[in-house]
């Protein structure tokens, strides 16, 4: 089974504009940062944590929750 997360799809979600990607570490930069989704663990660590504890939900739910109520039916 294979499990990929969308990252991407759920960051897009949050329609981040380019004064996110930067935030104040990256103000003053001088190219444009919007979609360096890699740069958002800096300057948006919420968003990113958000994302993760979804997807983290998601597995308990496939991995213990689903085969849990499988066997009691």
């Amino acid at each position: 089974m294979i499990f990929d997360g969308g990252m991407g799809t759920m960051i897009q979600k949050h329609r981040l504009e380019e004064e996110d990607f930067r935030g104040e570490e990256f103000k003053d930069h001088p190219k444009s940062l919007k979609g360096n989704n890699d740069i958002l663990v800096l300057t948006q660590p919420k968003i990113v944590l958000d994302i993760h504890k979804v997807h983290i939900y998601s597995l308990f739910y496939v991995f213990f929750l689903f085969p849990l109520f499988y066997f009691l039916i």
